[in-house]
């Protein structure tokens, strides 16, 4: 009896601390696996996710660039008698022009000796190009010529960049005639409204309605001449096309009772 007593009593002090620690050890180890296994995963997905966004922020940029380059289409091609090219670029090729082609800003129009066309512009304004003429449509509001004979009738405000200087076209319903020389010399007629031109070096000057003058943009100076009618003769057989066409596309019952095209 007191051996088994004997082998019941308590172990002794210092091996009952010791597993006492033991067992809070062993107690403790899976809440702090447990811990660390929850902590927050959203700084981990930061940091895998930002690269990934990061070079869709720079695609998308860059795409949105090159989308942004695109030129805009500002003209349509409405009536073309005979050779009238154009070209995108000064380094382009210059490739034929049909009815209906749309043209973006930029382009450059150039008609041959018997080329002629007619322009429909963003807006309703129109621009007349006669044989041996060129274009330039910068933009829906600015437009280059710098050889030939153009006729633009614009609905509204326009910039057109001649060797004498810019002239604004103003909003309504006019027209602005020009016609510039192998040098370079420029003339103009003004019908329904005032142009202002603003020659090199210059204040502006005001070209009225009825103004037939050709401008030196040297001394600034405007001085009435007489155009030949029959120099613009070019001018009379695109409208009546143009014309022509307006009535196929609206009423084309009244085509039959109209004489022949020539």
């Amino acid at each position: 009896m007191v051996e088994t007593l004997e082998g019941l009593s308590p172990p002794p002090l210092e091996a009952s601390l010791r597993g006492a620690l033991v067992r809070r050890m062993i107690r403790e180890a899976p809440e702090s696996r447990s811990r660390v296994e929850r902590a927050p995963l959203w700084p981990r997905l930061a940091w895998a996710v930002a690269p990934v966004l990061l070079v869709a922020l720079v695609v998308g940029s860059l795409w949105g660039g090159l989308l942004n380059r695109q030129p805009a289409e500002v003209a349509i091609v409405n009536v073309v008698f005979g050779e009238v090219e154009h070209r995108g670029s000064a380094n382009a090729s210059w490739r034929p022009i049909q009815p209906g082609d749309v043209l973006p800003a930029g382009v450059q129009v150039m008609s041959r000796s018997n080329g002629m066309a007619i322009l429909e512009m963003e807006g309703g304004s129109t621009v007349s190009l006669a044989p041996e003429s060129t274009l330039s449509i910068v933009d829906r509001g600015r437009m280059s010529t710098d050889r030939g004979r153009v006729v633009i009738r614009s609905v509204r405000p326009l910039r057109v960049l001649t060797p004498a200087g810019d002239l604004h076209v103003p909003r309504g319903s006019g027209r602005l005639a020009l016609d510039i020389g192998e040098e370079q010399d420029v003339s103009v007629s003004v019908t329904g409204y005032s142009v202002a031109w603003a020659p090199n070096a210059y204040e502006a000057l005001s070209l009225d309605h009825g103004l037939v003058a050709s401008l030196d943009p040297r001394s600034a100076r405007v001085t009435p001449i007489t155009w030949d009618v029959r120099e613009w003769g070019w001018l009379h057989t695109l409208e009546l096309a143009r014309a022509r066409q307006m009535i196929r596309e609206t009423h084309p019952s009244l085509l039959p009772a109209l004489s022949p095209e020539r």
